[in-house]
């Protein structure tokens, strides 16, 4: 099953079957951080569905463990289902993926931040592949992501005094973003 070799090669042994490569990791985060030793349990495994065949595994996909979040292709499940997205049949669809997610643990996703709104299960959607950031990041001179000013900007990760950075305060506004948090 691909969901299962997704997450399996994702991840280092025992659990998974990700290869030990070069180190390439500590040319990144230096010698002393032991990325190895974390990675297992700081690693997202998302699952894309983009058709009718995917939908009908979406239990299946869901149940696997090692897999973190269950999105929709939803342009290319429309294209590949024949179905326009407000199709009745196609909302069928979209319930489904979106209900084995939530009965698994999973996060339910979507690839547009079109489908923030409006949509039947718009309310659980926690991960948007092309939206806006959810926590205050903005790519350079482009100005997007929902922060609003350089407080509400996370510190992620470690700090230069290999501390663990305080998470960023929490607004109204982010509160109710709905985004993976």
């Amino acid at each position: 099953m691909e969901a299962r070799d997704a997450a399996r090669f994702s991840r280092y042994p025992p659990f998974g079957r990700r290869s030990a490569g070069g180190g390439a990791y500590r040319e990144l985060f230096g010698p002393a951080f032991n990325y190895r030793a974390t990675i297992n349990d700081n690693m997202l495994v998302t699952v894309m569905i983009e058709t009718l065949e995917g939908v009908a595994m979406a239990e299946e996909i869901a149940a696997t463990h090692g897999v973190d979040v269950l999105i929709l292709g939803n342009n290319d499940l429309a294209s590949f289902s024949g179905w326009n997205q407000h199709d009745p049949r196609y909302q069928d669809a979209i319930i489904k993926v979106h209900d084995a997610a939530l009965k698994y643990g999973k996060y339910y996703g979507n690839a547009g931040e079109q489908y923030l709104n409006g949509y039947t299960v718009s309310a659980d959607t926690r991960m948007v592949q092309n939206g806006p950031a959810c926590d205050g990041w903005r790519p350079a001179a482009r100005g997007r992501g929902r922060g609003t000013g350089p407080e509400e900007e996370p510190v992620i990760g470690l700090t230069t005094g290999g501390r663990a950075a305080a998470p960023a305060a929490t607004t109204p506004a982010r509160d109710a973003a709905r985004c993976w948090h």
